[in-house]
Formats: C-alpha cells, structure tokens, sequence
C-alpha cells in the first residue's frame, strides 16, 4: 500500500472547495476493491472541527500544530523552508508516518525524497486578467510555472484546462494529468422529502418554486447578468423567486457586494433575489434539489463542483455555455450565452413558465444514483493510476 499525504495547511473554511474536493477523492478512494493507496491527510490540532469531521470518516487524519498557520512551529519550518530549500521538520514527519508521495499540497520547493504531484485548478488569470490585479497575474504566472517546472506530476481537473496547460508551458506538457473530479451527496438527498422542503422553507423564510444560485459572490461568476434578467422579467410582470447562497466578499473587488445591494434596492429586487451568505453544506444539497433549476452563469471555472453536485443528484441546471460546462456534459442543461441579456432572461421565462412540481424535474432516482457510483470509482481509478504510474517512473 503507497501511502499519499494531503498537507492540511492549503485546506481551510475560506477555501471550502478545496476541502469537499479532497473529502470526494477520499471517499472515491475507499470505494475502491484492489486499492493499492491510502491517502493521509495532516492537519493542524487547531484545524476546524467541521473540516476534521467531513475529511476523517475516509481517511487516516494526523495532527500537529507545524500545519496550524501562524503558529510558532509553522513559522519555524517556513524559516527553515526559506533557508535551506526544503522543509526538514515536515519531512521528518512524513518519514516517520512512511510517506512517499505528496499530492494536491502545492508543495514546490525541496521535498527531493517525495514524489510531488501537484494540482492547478484552473487557468482563469489567462482569460479574464482584468479580474486580478497586475502583481497577482504575474504572482500566478510564476507559481504556475514553478509547479510545472519542480513537480513530478501535475494535475489538471478538465481536458479545457490540459489545453490551457499545454499552451502556458509547453516543455512541461508530459507532466501534465487529467482527473476529473466527482463530487458525493448524501444518499438521503437523491430521494424527494416533503419534510426536509418544509424545513429549509421554514428555516430560510421563502415558499413556492425558486431557481437556486449557490456560486460565491465573485465577478467571475457574473450574478449581474442573471439579475438584470430577473429585472427584465419583473419589468414585464413575471415575479421570479432566486435564492443565492456562497461567500458575499470578492476579495480581488471588495466594493462589489455594494454595487450588487445598490442595484437590487434600486430596482425593488429584494423579494426576488435573496443573498443567504455562508449557509450549511448540507442546506446547499438541500436548496439544489428542491429548487426549478440550478444556475450557473460563470464566465470561467476550471470544473464546477456545482455541475457536478447537481449531477450527482439528477438536477437540472441552467449553465453558461462555455467550454467546461460542455465537457462536463450535464446532459439535462440548457444553455446561455453568459454576455447575452436576452438569451438568459428567455430560458428563465420558459422554465419558470412551464414549471411543474419539484420532484418531475429530477431524473430517475436509482438510475442516478447508479450513475454516481460508476464516475466514484473512475475518479478515484484515474487518480491511482496516476499515482502508480509516477512511483513506477521514479
């Protein structure tokens, strides 16, 4: 058995994300029969508790304040890291817990012992630079590069981001390893519950049909455009109901929350659109579900966990049409443009229009949750693959 370790200290709260991925190829891990991996994550002692609890049935959790940021032995090891180019105090841990491979810890310096793959989400900067300052697009430019350059293996989470890989460093495209992820549900969730509905209305103080947008409240992810269709509908007498949940704070436009508050109260949105915030995980399967349709008018994302939620549920989804959510193949979607005004609000119109009871607008139950199982264990198959095949090359 190879083990692989995930250092915890990239996984946080502000990055919930990254954490439902690592707990997905966890679980896709231990699914499988002839596994010859076991994946083991460090985390701090001080490391949420709600990460802890999500990660720790799949997977052996070790802790030590050296992965707790800020703290005096973190500093010490970044000290020593600066110094020397490597990090000799997390080494000496992962020897002693017989690691030999470290995965998805964007470990770039040192570590010559270790094989090192790494992981790049995404290749937004490339496309959209206006979403990021000068110093950031050059700060990305560079860390990209140094991944590429100091890994052993490098992995993308969609064909569209293999291309933007093989075009930014073509030297390095035979480090380059596609693995697209899927994310889990609870069973409970693939199947219709009157009471949990009831519950979620009551908690969130809503009733009646809703379309559901759960992105954080970022540019990228172009809300507006969906919000000046709703406008456009409600100018023509069609009251639409949407319920957006995700991080309010664009960190790269800390004014943004303000110029989304302006526009919603000058033109009366606040009974249409209403922003939750942060909300439970499980609130977030619960609202997809239950909803007409999930929304997704990103400009760019490197593999939506949204998409795949829904998928992994049998939900139907309104998506931008860009490159990713084509490769991701929602075959229930309808599609957008995501600059065009009008082509949006019509697809809003038609399935507000003709929408009927919840539960019609999910597929077979079983045959989803069939379906699920089989991309669990591609996913986590790619993944060993891509393990056995680096350790086999070293």
């Amino acid at each position: 058995m190879i083990k692989v370790a995930f250092l915890g200290s990239n996984y946080s709260m502000d990055w919930i994300g990254g954490v439902n991925y690592l707990s997905n190829l966890c679980f896709a891990i231990s699914k499988m029969e002839c596994r010859k991996i076991e994946p083991v994550i460090f985390l701090g002692v001080n490391a949420n508790s709600l990460i802890v609890n999500k990660l720790s049935p799949n997977v052996k959790i070790i802790q030590n304040s050296i992965f707790d940021r800020n703290s005096p032995k973190w500093f010490l090891s970044k000290i020593i890291e600066r110094i020397f180019g490597t990090n000799f105090l997390v080494e000496r841990i992962l020897i002693k817990n017989d690691i030999f491979v470290i995965s998805h810890s964007n470990i770039i310096r040192g570590y010559k012992n270790f094989i090192k793959i790494n992981w790049i989400t995404d290749f937004q900067h490339i496309h959209f630079p206006g979403f990021f300052s000068v110093n950031e697009n050059n700060r990305r430019n560079n860390h990209f590069l140094n991944i590429l350059k100091q890994s052993d293996r490098v992995i993308v989470s969609s064909f569209d981001a293999y291309e933007d890989a093989k075009k930014f460093c073509p030297m390095y495209v035979s480090k380059l390893k596609v693995l697209q992820f899927t994310s889990q549900i609870p069973q409970e969730i693939s199947f219709f519950s009157q009471h949990n509905l009831d519950r979620l209305q009551k908690k969130y103080g809503f009733d009646g049909i809703y379309f559901y947008l759960p992105n954080q409240l970022w540019k990228h992810k172009n809300h507006m455009l969906i919000f000046k269709a709703i406008k456009l509908l409600k100018d023509n007498g069609i009251e639409v109901l949407l319920i957006c949940s995700g991080s309010l704070n664009d960190y790269r436009d800390p004014q943004y929350i303000e110029e989304v508050n302006l526009f919603l109260n000058k033109n009366e949105l606040k009974q249409n659109i209403k922003l939750l915030g942060l909300i439970d995980y499980e609130d977030v399967l619960h609202f997809m579900k239950y909803s007409l349709a999930v929304i997704n008018p990103s400009l760019f994302e490197g593999w939506s966990s949204t998409v795949e939620e829904c998928k992994s549920m049998g939900k139907d989804m309104i998506l931008s049409d860009i490159p990713i959510h084509r490769e991701q193949n929602s075959k229930n979607s309808l599609y957008f443009n995501p600059n065009n005004l009008d082509e949006a609000a019509s697809i809003l119109k038609s399935v507000w229009m003709g929408s009927g009871s919840v539960k019609s607008h999910n597929r077979l139950e079983q045959e989803t949750l069939n379906n699920l199982n089989k991309r669990t264990l591609a996913f986590a198959s790619k993944y060993q693959s891509i393990i056995l095949e680096a350790v086999s090359s070293r």
